[in-house]
């Protein structure tokens, strides 16, 4: 879909090499961090950071608990303060966060509530 609106999309299978005279505006991790483990969650930021330009956006979207185990490939359940501990690790300023579409109590039933979070690179 982006493709088709004009935008330039990079995939994870895509090398370093096509990327590195890139620069963009945002990297989008939706529901993509919660299937890594804990050793992998900082190479996929310290990976892609280069390529965002200054003042460019992080987008994050991660389950709450029902949407967590909702699936066996779920590999890390992410509170929202151990999110804003690793964006904030990485040198990135939340600029907005919260819970969708309901508050942070359906999180627990409703298997599509999320934690979103949007965050700035200085």
């Amino acid at each position: 879909m982006a493709t088709k609106l004009g935008h330039k999309v990079i995939a994870p299978h895509e090398t370093k090499q096509e990327l590195r005279n890139e620069e963009f505006d945002t990297l989008i991790f939706s529901h993509v961090l919660e299937h890594l483990t804990p050793d992998q969650h900082p190479a996929i930021l310290r990976d892609y950071l280069p390529y965002l330009k200054v003042g460019g956006l992080v987008v994050v979207r991660i389950p709450q608990r029902a949407g967590f185990n909702s699936d066996d490939d779920h590999r890390f359940f992410w509170t929202d303060g151990l999110m804003e501990e690793f964006l904030l690790g990485h040198g990135l300023s939340i600029t907005k966060s919260g819970s969708f579409p309901f508050p942070e109590f359906f999180g627990g039933f409703f298997k599509y509530n999320e934690w979103f979070f949007v965050a700035t690179k200085s």
